[in-house]
């Protein structure tokens, strides 16, 4: 995750984004609490919408939420979201994306293949 920052803070300098928003779900058995540690720690987001993934290893959104407020800096202030599942994550997150804010799409890839076949019926 680490070398994942790296590149996001050198994307998002090199192409200009002034924003960042995200997008996260992420299966029970991985080491979540270490991920959204560093994701806090190192980048500022705009809004943070927390998913659950369609798999009985989902983990529940509102423990999500819990876990980016513990580790939000104070002066880091964002709006966390939390949905049941992806699809409504995804409709949220993008229905208020803003032209100068970069969408990372993070956590399982559970969560890449329920999105690919969001973006198939749009």
């Amino acid at each position: 995750i680490k070398r994942f920052v790296e590149s996001v803070k050198s994307i998002a300098e090199l192409d200009g984004w002034k924003k960042m928003s995200l997008l996260f779900a992420v299966s029970s058995d991985k080491d979540y609490e270490d991920i959204i540690s560093i994701l806090t720690k190192e980048l500022t987001f705009e809004d943070i919408y927390v998913g659950e993934l369609a798999s009985d290893r989902k983990l529940d959104a509102s423990k999500v939420v819990e876990l980016f407020q513990k580790y939000s800096p104070a002066e880091k202030h964002f709006s966390i979201v939390g949905t049941k599942n992806i699809e409504d994550a995804w409709r949220l997150a993008t229905g208020e994306l803003e032209e100068d804010t970069l969408l990372l799409i993070v956590g399982s890839l559970y969560m890449v293949g329920e999105i690919e076949k969001l973006i198939g019926k749009e």
